[in-house]
């Protein structure tokens, strides 16, 4: 299964990433969802 190409970062995240003072912006993890992914999760005790 290949990834598709990463999204493009909507601008005002852009802004607040510069605004921390990092200037090269990087998608650094994508994930295929998987059904398991999508169901709630219940702690046992």
């Amino acid at each position: 299964m290949a990834l598709e190409p990463p999204p493009n970062m909507l601008q005002v995240f852009k802004d607040c990433i510069q605004d921390l003072g990092e200037s090269e912006i990087k998608l650094v993890i994508q994930k295929c969802l998987q059904v398991t992914n999508l169901r709630p999760q219940f702690e046992t005790n």
